[in-house]
């Protein structure tokens, strides 16, 4: 499909198909390599830390992050899922986007639960700024080699809303 979007030179577009779980690196990372001396954070550096962007839709999209550990993004109608294969423990920043997702009556996606390994997490520690908006969370896993450490479980209820369009200032901007 070919169109024509606004492309401002002080904003990066950026265009992520419906499902992709994007793994970034903390901001002050300097380096990849581990040559730099004191005054370079390198990746080592950071290797217990992780921010997730997720764009979650209908069906199930797997990937792998860190060249070893596998994601697992999985939604349907009222449920979103992502799981997250670890290798270490590590606190992950998780934003996602709930804009593809459709609420358990069709409206718009609105998180009411969110569960960590089965255990619903209180709402003081993630926040959604509307229905169809952006979820944030943070969260530590456990070091549990080869085991799925992270299960989100977003259920919801519909409100018969109708998701807006993407806007940039509701949308990861901090």
């Amino acid at each position: 499909m070919a169109g024509t979007v606004p492309a401002p030179l002080d904003r990066l577009s950026l265009f992520v198909k419906s499902g992709a779980v994007i793994p970034m690196l903390p901001a002050d990372v300097d380096s990849l390599s581990p040559y730099g001396g004191k005054k370079v954070v390198n990746l080592k550096d950071r290797r217990d830390r992780m921010r997730l962007l997720a764009f979650p839709a209908k069906g199930t999209t797997k990937d792998t992050m860190m060249s070893s550990e596998p994601l697992i993004s999985a939604g349907k109608r009222g449920q979103w899922t992502l799981t997250i294969k670890a290798s270490r423990k590590r606190l992950y920043s998780i934003e996602a986007s709930t804009l593809n997702l459709k609420g358990a009556h069709g409206g718009s996606f609105r998180a009411c639960k969110v569960e960590l390994d089965g255990r619903a997490l209180l709402k003081k520690k993630w926040s959604q700024n509307r229905a169809g908006g952006v979820l944030k969370l943070t969260v530590k896993t456990k070091r549990r080699p080869s085991e799925s450490l992270l299960r989100l479980t977003r259920t919801v209820s519909g409100r018969g809303m109708y998701p807006r369009p993407w806007r940039e200032d509701e949308h990861g901007q901090n």
